[in-house]
């Protein structure tokens, strides 16, 4: 198989999501040159339709990483054609997020999403769909701080299932400033175990001291226990921090703390 993502954080999600492996992914030249094109006029939708944008665009990168090298270099230039015409923010997000290995497309898109979520108010509708992009920004600085403004503003990122766990393949431990933010306005139980999950991937104090922080949530304690039990003396550490505060999960630290 070939990957045209270069570097190694990215080799990582292809082979965390079995790319190359899974049925009708495979697309001949003339139709990932069309799949393109139909990114580069993403329209915004509404319900199923803007819950399923996700797995568009990720079929389409996915399409991309296993696709001939003259075929990707065909489906790259159809899109570096149609990228400076793009004056909408939806299709800018769609082919970034399609071609990651293009930073200056991935920047300019985060960015302008950065700016949309800020003049909004309550739920972002359809922007949400464009928080796609934390899976395929590997600045760390850009990452968190897209994360943080969904945070901030409690949008439900409920077509992010992929991306979550690629911030961590993207940037590494950095990732877990992003993701402690997201846990801690996260809108569900689904949320919540999906933040966590991603955050034990994570092995670094920041990680830790997140985790501890949830204790008292139901979701949250098992995954913390298990952590806790694989990093030893991160354990020390942010059950230290968190047992001398004052939230609901001081108790519980405490006595996690006493039975190492």
């Amino acid at each position: 198989m070939t990957v045209h993502w270069t570097d190694e954080a990215r080799q990582k999600v292809i082979a965390r999501r079995g790319h190359g492996k899974a049925s009708g992914e495979t697309f001949a030249r003339k139709k990932l040159v069309a799949e393109v094109k139909l990114a580069a006029n993403e329209k915004p939708g509404h319900g199923h339709e803007a819950n399923s944008i996700e797995y568009r665009w990720q079929n389409l990168r996915v399409a991309l990483a296993c696709a001939k090298d003259a075929d990707y270099e065909a489906a790259l230039d159809a899109a570096r054609e149609t990228w400076p015409k793009q004056k909408d923010l939806l299709p800018k997000c769609a082919l970034a997020h399609a071609f990651p290995d293009e930073a200056d497309w991935v920047d300019v898109a985060a960015r302008e999403l950065l700016d949309q979520i800020k003049k909004q108010k309550g739920k972002i509708d359809p922007y949400e769909a464009g928080l796609a992009l934390l899976g395929a920004i590997s600045s760390p600085a850009l990452q968190a701080a897209l994360a943080k403004a969904a945070a901030a503003k409690r949008v439900a990122l409920y077509v992010l299932t992929n991306q979550i766990e690629t911030m961590v393949d993207l940037t590494g431990d950095v990732a877990a400033e992003g993701i402690a933010a997201l846990l801690a306005t996260a809108p569900s139980n689904d949320h919540k175990r999906q933040y966590a999950d991603a955050l034990a991937l994570i092995e670094s104090e920041q990680a830790a001291i997140a985790l501890a922080s949830f204790l008292a949530q139901k979701t949250v304690l098992p995954i913390a226990k298990a952590y806790f039990a694989q990093y030893p003396a991160l354990a020390k550490v942010a059950l230290g921090k968190v047992s001398k505060g004052s939230s609901t999960s001081a108790p519980l630290a405490a006595q996690m703390l006493r039975d190492l």
